[in-house]
Formats: C-alpha cells, sequence, structure tokens
C-alpha cells in the first residue's frame, strides 16, 4: 500500500511538473512577443543587433527539441541584455538625413530617455521622435546637448543638464 501510495504521488509530482512546464511555454511565447513589440517602438539604436536577439528568441520559443531551461535562460539573458540599455550612456558617430542631405553627427542616447543627433562642429542638435524621425532643436537646447555630450564625454566639467525631452508616444491597441 504504501508503495501504491508513493507511486500516486509521483505521478501526481509529475503531471503537475507537466503543467507547469506548458504553462512556462506559453509565458515565454507572451514574453518574446512583449519583447519584440518593444524593441520595435523603442528608439532606434543598435538596430542590427537588436532584430538579431529578436530573431533569435522568437527561434527559440519556436525551438520544439529545446528544453524549457535552456529557453528559459536564453529570454532571461535577452531580457537583461535590453534592460541594460536603459541603463548606460552611448556617444557614437554616424550620420543622419536632413534637408535631403547626409549629416555626419555624434550621437548621443542617455538610457532611453532620449537620441539625439549633434553636429560634429556642435552648431545644430536633433532629437529623435517616433513619429517623426529628428527633429531640429533650438538653439538653447542644441547648446544643452552640446555641453551633456562634453560632459559625458568627459571633455568638460560635469554640471547639471536640462536636456530637452520627446513627449512620450502613446501606445496603440493594435
Amino acid at each position: 500500500d504504501s508503495a501504491k501510495s508513493r507511486i500516486v504521488e509521483l505521478q501526481r509530482q509529475h503531471d503537475n511538473l507537466q503543467r507547469i512546464e506548458a504553462e512556462l511555454a506559453g509565458e515565454l511565447i507572451t514574453t518574446v512577443e512583449s519583447f519584440t513589440a518593444l524593441v520595435a517602438a523603442d528608439l532606434p539604436f543598435l538596430s542590427q543587433e537588436r532584430l538579431r536577439r529578436v530573431d533569435f528568441l522568437q527561434q527559440t520559443v519556436a525551438d520544439y527539441e529545446l528544453v524549457s531551461a535552456e529557453k528559459l535562460r536564453r529570454v532571461l539573458e535577452g531580457l537583461q541584455v535590453e534592460l541594460g540599455y536603459g541603463n548606460n550612456v552611448e556617444i557614437n558617430d554616424g550620420t543622419i538625413t536632413v534637408n535631403g542631405g547626409q549629416q555626419l553627427v555624434q550621437f548621443f542616447r542617455p538610457g532611453r530617455l532620449g537620441l539625439y543627433a549633434l553636429a560634429t562642429d556642435g552648431a545644430r542638435a536633433w532629437i529623435w521622435e517616433r513619429d517623426s524621425g529628428y527633429r531640429e532643436l533650438a538653439t538653447a537646447d542644441t547648446e544643452v546637448v552640446k555641453e551633456t555630450v562634453e560632459m559625458v564625454a568627459k571633455r568638460s566639467i560635469t554640471a547639471l543638464s536640462n536636456l530637452p525631452v520627446a513627449l512620450p508616444v502613446e501606445a496603440s491597441d493594435d
């Protein structure tokens, strides 16, 4: 009788684990869908790297030969990398298209606060906005962006800045 009750208990635990694994699979799919939407709606930085990560995670959750624990590990690792972008400041060189031409700029991204482009001569600056792309900033705001880039690049004394911030885009129901 003790052996039978132990078998019944083990079967119950096994069934419970299978249910949890099935629920985990659904949660991972939902998480990767949300992750994909976040990357699509976010600031346009490291686009190729982030799209490769999205593709990798979509393939991961669709891979029926991969064990659930590995799927979970990969999804959590991808989320950790993405969340880290909100905590770092990045400055790099590139070009933007303005007034039909290419403009050499320094991109400045303070976390997810905004994406700014500063002309290499420091005379003009732009802020990226979801609906319209890069919008040129007023002279006073350009100076703030220039000072902030100088400060972050450690070419000037640290000071408080008043970076202009784009208004958040309302979430759509699509």
